[in-house]
């Protein structure tokens, strides 16, 4: 048997081999999680000092900035550290999200990049207009995986379902890279864009 222990500052992996054969193992000193961030995700996920990592980045880089999976986002999480509340993980979509007491959320999305079969992983800040108190991800007796959260509000919503905010419009931004056509000195027109989009649901 295998269980994870996490501290603040320092990890450790408890094994059994036999009721009688308990051995704790460190697996880090100076690594830890941050209270209401860990998820087992494949592998443990968490929020640590140097970011979001998982056990097996830990293992592998130690106690060092290189073992956050998240570094393209490192700026938010930094500003966001203190004010984690709750986490929540989505197995089938692949998706884990850490949430914040002035109601901001970050949702990583892990999936494999068909053209390079590698493992990837997309980045997406949420605004919730009350915060998220708690969350939880569970599944119903039919097999649907579900995602709940309670807000400050005192009301529990149903994470990704439906069409709108308890009935308000779902408010949305696309922001483009600046320079995605080069040649920013060049005057140019736009005659037609269409967009190429993957997306499951409803979007």
């Amino acid at each position: 048997l295998f269980c994870i222990l996490m501290c603040r500052m320092s990890s450790f992996a408890l094994y059994r081999g036999s009721s009688a054969d308990w051995q704790v193992v460190r697996l880090s000193a100076n690594t830890g999680a941050t209270e209401y961030t860990l998820q087992s995700f494949g592998s443990p996920i968490f929020m640590d000092d140097r970011g979001v990592t998982n056990i097996q980045a830990v293992q592998e880089y130690g106690n060092f900035k290189a073992n956050s999976i998240a570094s393209p986002v490192a700026p938010f999480i930094d500003s966001k550290r203190s004010l984690a509340v709750a986490s929540s993980v989505w197995r089938e979509k692949g998706i884990y999200r850490i949430y914040f007491s002035d109601g901001y959320a970050l949702s990583m999305t892990f999936y494999r990049d068909a053209a390079t079969g590698r493992n990837s992983l997309g980045f997406t800040r949420l605004l919730y207009p009350d915060p998220v108190a708690c969350a939880c991800s569970c599944e119903l007796n039919s097999g649907e995986e579900v995602q709940y959260f309670g807000s400050t509000n005192g009301m529990v919503y149903r994470q990704d379902y439906g069409t709108s905010f308890d009935g308000e419009a779902l408010r949305a931004k696309l922001t483009m890279h600046y320079n995605i056509l080069r040649k920013k000195k060049n005057k140019k027109r736009i005659i037609k864009v269409v967009a190429e989009i993957e997306a499951g649901g409803g979007t």
